[in-house]
């Protein structure tokens, strides 16, 4: 629980549950839903994370292609982050095609279909010239905190060597995620 208390830094109710980081959905403990004041905001049961990646597997195992199971699998990682990665990691020879190559190759082609909400950061060659001030627009999550993989979310560093790389003249990507 003091992970979770940790990572919400004051945040309370409904600003645990939106956020991906922190949001447990039915895993929260008792104890964890009272301190939150999670209480009444989610169904009275309490599952495992065993159980919801149970529940999760069988929602996957109903959608008849990888695209759908990918935005299933992204819709997870926008409101869960710690299931979406459990889920991943219990079976990644299963996840990864899924994932990354070769349906996240679909998924770009298919962008303006599938397109949920913002994440991360996407630049063009539109914005040539203005890169540092595109960056500035780009609210860098949690600065400071971590990644599942020990990344740091508003690295001054990757930003930095992201601006090198593109005054070098490596081919700024048409849709760049900042994570």
């Amino acid at each position: 629980m003091a992970k979770v208390e940790e990572a919400v830094s004051g945040s309370r109710g409904l600003d645990v549950l939106r956020n991906p980081e922190t949001n447990k959905s039915t895993a929260f403990r008792e104890a964890e839903r009272e301190a939150l004041g999670l209480t009444g905001l989610l169904p009275s049961g309490v599952d495992t994370e065993e159980i919801q990646v149970r529940r999760v597997m069988q929602q996957l195992g109903a959608k008849p292609t990888d695209l759908e199971r990918y935005i299933y699998l992204i819709g997870l990682l926008d409101s869960n982050e710690t299931l979406f990665y459990k889920v991943l990691m219990s079976d990644p020879v299963r996840f990864l095609p899924i994932v990354y190559d070769p349906t996240v190759g679909e998924a770009c082609l298919k962008f303006g279909h599938i397109y949920r909400r913002p994440r991360g950061m996407y630049l063009s060659l539109r914005h040539k010239g203005r890169v540092k001030e595109v960056l500035r627009n780009f609210r860098w999550p949690h600065s400071g905190s971590r990644r599942p993989g020990g990344q740091r979310h508003g690295d001054p560093h990757r930003q930095a060597a992201a601006l090198h790389g593109l005054r070098r003249g490596a081919a700024p990507s048409s849709a760049a995620n900042a994570h």
